[in-house]
């Protein structure tokens, strides 16, 4: 009697951590899928990473051409152009009423002077209603953006001809309500990354929740047969060797029980350690610039 009241606390046991590697899973699972069906605004901003020279200081040095300035000064530097593209990738408008601090776009280095700027291209332009203006703070350095409101996809492309160091990059600040922060090249290749690779996880996932809820059931059905056999047994014959095969065979089961559930466990440990550790060290490298690119939406790509 106490062996077998032993057996039973131990499938309780295996069945009891089952049950909760059944639930972690799913709770994951749900998280992961109410993250990506939920309602937000998602504000992306990104440039071309190859820039376009306009004039070289060097080739025009001994050259009687002169580049002034609209005021008539001279202009000493190199001038070159930069293409940007905003967007908004949520699935939650942003209005120009949303803006909680002016959309500033800046050059790292203090000795970039902003030429001139335009709107090169926008999606539903009547709707869109995208602006550019020389920043009243600093009006030879600094560009506000501003638009009416920006629906799913809904965004525009600009181009900055300025005079300084090519290479200089092209940021952007500002305060958008609900909004951590605008996610540049860097946070999207982060994003695209993690929305490739997730949802191969997720789907993972619900395979492994699938199977071990398989497990659960038959180990539950293999107890039930073996419940009703004993009875039958037992009202049979009251021999001890029936009884002993009955712990031979129960012991059989339980030990097939708990060696797929070890397996199952060391599966799942190994799956996690190589979605933390391993597989955005692999994406990083895989997903280039190009990858990022292809995000930006074809209703303001010039």
């Amino acid at each position: 009697m106490g062996k077998q009241n032993d057996r039973q606390l131990s499938v309780g046991n295996l069945l009891g951590i089952l049950g909760l590697v059944v639930g972690l899973v799913g709770v994951g699972s749900s998280y992961y899928f109410y993250q990506i069906s939920r309602s937000e605004r998602e504000p992306l901003f990104l440039t071309d990473s190859d820039r376009t020279i306009i004039i070289e200081s060097n080739s025009i040095k001994d050259s009687p051409i002169k580049v002034v300035r609209e005021n008539g000064t001279s202009i000493d530097g190199d001038i070159s152009s930069i293409r940007f593209y905003f967007w908004n990738n949520g699935r939650q408008s942003v209005r120009s009423s949303d803006i909680l601090k002016p959309l500033t776009l800046s050059f790292d280095d203090n000795k970039v002077e902003v030429l001139s700027f335009k709107i090169l291209r926008s999606s539903r332009p009547d709707i869109v209603q995208p602006t550019l203006k020389r920043d009243s703070s600093n009006p030879s350095r600094r560009v506000q953006m501003g638009f009416s409101i920006l629906e799913t996809n809904d965004g525009f492309t600009g181009q900055i001809i300025y005079a300084g160091p090519r290479e200089t990059e092209l940021n952007i600040s500002g305060a958008i309500e609900g909004v951590r922060d605008i996610k540049t090249g860097f946070g999207l290749s982060d994003r695209g990354f993690w929305q490739l690779y997730a949802t191969r996880i997720a789907i993972g996932g619900l395979i492994l929740v699938g199977f071990i809820g398989l497990l659960l059931l038959g180990s539950l059905g293999i107890m039930f047969i073996g419940f009703l056999k004993s009875i039958k047994e037992e009202n049979a014959d009251k021999s001890g060797r029936i009884q002993a095969a009955k712990y031979h065979m129960a012991n059989a089961a339980l030990l097939s029980v708990q060696s797929i559930g070890v397996l199952l466990a060391l599966c799942l440990v190994a799956g996690v350690v190589y979605a933390v550790f391993s597989m955005p060290s692999q994406g990083t490298k895989s997903f280039t610039i190009e990858t990022v690119a292809n995000a930006i939406p074809a209703s303001i790509r010039p």
